[in-house]
């Protein structure tokens, strides 16, 4: 939380934390890099909580106009949803 210093003014930059620079470059990827990339995103996608269910959910959509899906911060659900669906 930003702290107020005695003139009034608001000093942020000791109170944030840094986020990290995303540099992003031109340059073409390799066909092996672009398909490692691939292969870590499955994986990753592959541990959430929520693609143990993948099929079910996706009959479930089949078969109802509504679906509300719950589950805790952080099980996946609109990263597997958004991308089985």
């Amino acid at each position: 939380m930003p702290s107020i210093a005695q003139n009034g003014s608001r000093n942020t930059t000791q109170s944030r934390k840094q986020k990290p620079v995303l540099k992003f470059s031109n340059q073409p990827r390799s066909a092996a890099d672009v398909i490692a990339r691939r292969e870590i995103i499955k994986r990753q996608r592959e541990s959430l909580p929520i693609a143990s269910v993948k099929e079910r959910l996706v009959q479930e959509v089949k078969n109802h106009d509504i679906l509300i899906i719950v589950g805790e911060t952080g099980s996946g659900k609109t990263t597997l949803a958004s991308v089985s669906i």
